[in-house]
């Protein structure tokens, strides 16, 4: 039995932070309150960078494909560096996590001090340290970039008769967010998950699904950007064919898989371990997904291998050297997946 693509709406709301002289500086200093959108005049219903706290958050629109909201991504950052061309001394950071003083909080507005995220699902009962008696947030002086994907859901997943939206959420762990553990090797990463991007960490939208486990580390390139979202896809498609079919495809995988060891490996930021579980994403793919028909197949398999070693080994800044920004603003938005691991994965 071949994977059936799922028909899925995909969104993201990425986050990034703004640096001065080499610190980290609250986003209300630069971005104005109401958010930027395109300077070409966007008829989008909202913003593309808004305020979130001390970071700043992309606010694309959902579309059809990940090409789609690519483009979007892309807009969002060209809204941003437009704007920032009227601050030069305003440069962009992409990491993960980030140090700020309590100096730079104290001289923010009470709303960016404060987390002011609504409480997530998990699908395992974890809990998050954010939801602790006496955190306070004002005090705590790290502050953490996620990259949450929006999963569009339609039936037979998600209708008026029936909703297993949840379901979608422990295949997305073991393809994206096991997979991103590999990738992700910010030495905050278990840090951060103390308090954010819980394995199974999700909400439920009207839209369906919000998966909120990774952070921000695919805006380094498009091609990662490209994978990420592509495997978001394919969970949700592992769910759509068993339910539209009599097959259980589903079950071929997620029965075989130790979840224990897929929580902890996303939890720990432990590579090891999640190689272990990448064995039973590599069984799965060559048994049961169609060749081309998503970001990753039988057929390049082994060069998504072969990358994700030296990433884990040699970190993905030595593979996309160029800055980000000037990626997602140039032509580095339209390089794929599938087309990078051609042009550098070579056998």
């Amino acid at each position: 039995m071949s994977l059936i693509k799922a028909p899925v709406y995909i969104g993201s709301d990425p986050e990034i932070f703004l640096v001065k002289d080499g610190a980290v500086i609250g986003s209300e200093k630069v971005i104005p309150e109401d958010g930027l959108r395109i300077e070409n005049g966007s008829h989008y219903f909202g913003p593309e960078v808004v305020l979130d706290g001390v970071q700043v958050e992309l606010n694309p629109r959902a579309g059809a494909s990940s090409q789609y909201l690519a483009k979007e991504i892309s807009n969002a950052f060209k809204a941003l560096k437009a704007h920032l061309e009227k601050t030069p001394e305003v440069a962009v950071c992409f990491n993960t996590v980030v140090d700020v003083t309590q100096a730079e909080l104290d001289s923010l507005s009470e709303k960016s001090r404060r987390f002011n995220c609504k409480p997530s699902r998990n699908f395992y009962g974890l809990k998050s340290s954010l939801m602790d008696k006496g955190f306070d947030s004002t005090k705590y002086l790290k502050r953490h970039a996620s990259g949450h994907f929006h999963l569009g859901l339609s039936a037979p997943i998600y209708n008026q008769k029936v909703d297993e939206r949840d379901r979608v959420v422990p295949p997305l762990d073991l393809l994206a967010g096991n997979t991103g553990t590999i990738i992700d090797r910010d030495p905050g990463a278990v840090e951060r998950r103390v308090y954010y991007g819980l394995p199974g960490e999700y909400r439920l939208p009207k839209h369906g699904l919000e998966y909120r486990t990774l952070s921000n580390f695919w805006l380094r390139a498009h091609p990662l950007y490209d994978l990420m979202s592509g495997l978001c896809v394919m969970a949700v498609s592992l769910v759509h064919t068993t339910m539209s079919t009599n097959e259980d495809i589903e079950m071929d995988i997620m029965a075989k898989v130790d979840l224990e060891k897929v929580i902890l490996a996303i939890r720990a930021n432990d590579p090891s371990l999640a190689w272990e579980n990448f064995e039973h994403v590599k069984k799965f793919v060559t048994d049961h997904v169609p060749v081309e028909k998503f970001v990753v197949g039988p057929d390049n398999l082994t060069q998504t291998e072969k990358a994700l070693k030296l990433f884990e080994t040699e970190g993905v800044e030595k593979f996309f050297p160029q800055d980000p920004l000037a990626a997602w603003t140039g032509d580095g938005a339209k390089l794929t997946w599938r087309n990078w691991l051609l042009e550098n994965m070579k056998d």
